[in-house]
C-alpha cells in the first residue's frame, strides 16, 4: 500500500492541485479515526486504510506548501529527506502539526556593514566546503562567533529548533552567494500553521505517522 501510495504522489505535478481521492466510504473512513490513536505509528504504517486516509489528509492540508510529492520548495522544508529543522522524533512532528513553526532569521544589515557581511557570507559558504579557509573566512569566523553561534552553534552544525545546520548540503533558502547574502541582510521567516483547530487528535496522529514514513521510505 506504501508504495502504490508513492508512486502516486510521484507521478504529480509539484505545480498541480491535490488530486488524491478516497477509495473508502464514510463508514470505513470514521471506523480508522476511531482506531487510530490507539494505534503506534508502525501499526498506522502497516494498515492500508490508516494509510490511505493519512495520505490523503496530507495532500488536502499538507500539499499547498509542501507540494504533493512531499518534496517542497524554497522556504519550504523537504520532507522526504533526513534534515529535520525542528527534529524528526513522533512527539516533535506532532507538535509541529498540532501547535505550528515559526523559523526566525534575523536581520543583520542593521548591525554590520557591507565588507563585514562579505567575509561572513565567504565564511559560512566556507562550512559546507572542505576547501582550505584563507584570510577573508578567518575574519568572516570572528564575525560569526560574535553573532551566529547562539543559533548555528561553534562548528556550523547548527541546534535543534533554533538555527539549521551550515555544514552540509541542505538549504533551504538556496546556498549561492546571492541567497546566503540575502538571509544574513534581511533574514527570514517561515511559518507553518498550527492545524489543532482544523484536525481533531486522530488526523493529526494518522498525519504525524504519514509524515514519518516519508523520510523513511
Amino acid at each position: 500500500m506504501r508504495s502504490a501510495i508513492s508512486a502516486f504522489l510521484s507521478a504529480c505535478s509539484s505545480s498541480e492541485s491535490p488530486t488524491l481521492e478516497l477509495s473508502l466510504d464514510e463508514a470505513q473512513v470514521n471506523q480508522v479515526y476511531q482506531l487510530a490513536e490507539s494505534l503506534s505509528v508502525e501499526e498506522v504504517l502497516g494498515d492500508a486504510n490508516a494509510m490511505e486516509v493519512a495520505t490523503w489528509l496530507f495532500s488536502e492540508n499538507c500539499s499547498t506548501c509542501h507540494q504533493a510529492d512531499a518534496t517542497g520548495k524554497m522556504g519550504v522544508p523537504d520532507l522526504t529527506d533526513s534534515f529535520w529543522l525542528f527534529e524528526g522524533t513522533e512527539e516533535s512532528i506532532k507538535h509541529s502539526i498540532s501547535q505550528g513553526r515559526v523559523g526566525l532569521m534575523p536581520r543583520f544589515s542593521d548591525l554590520i556593514g557591507e565588507v563585514e557581511l562579505g567575509l561572513l557570507v565567504s565564511y559560512v559558504e566556507s562550512l559546507a566546503s572542505s576547501e582550505e579557509q584563507g584570510s577573508s573566512e578567518a575574519s568572516g569566523k570572528e564575525i560569526y562567533d560574535e553573532h551566529c553561534v547562539i543559533c548555528h552553534a561553534a562548528d556550523g552544525t547548527g541546534l535543534a529548533n533554533l538555527g539549521p545546520n551550515l555544514t552540509d548540503d541542505h538549504w533551504q533558502w538556496g546556498d549561492n552567494m546571492i541567497t546566503i547574502r540575502q538571509s544574513i541582510a534581511n533574514g527570514r521567516t517561515a511559518e507553518c500553521p498550527s492545524q489543532e483547530s482544523v484536525l481533531s487528535d486522530a488526523q493529526i496522529h494518522l498525519l504525524t505517522a504519514y509524515v514519518m514514513s516519508l523520510s523513511a521510505s
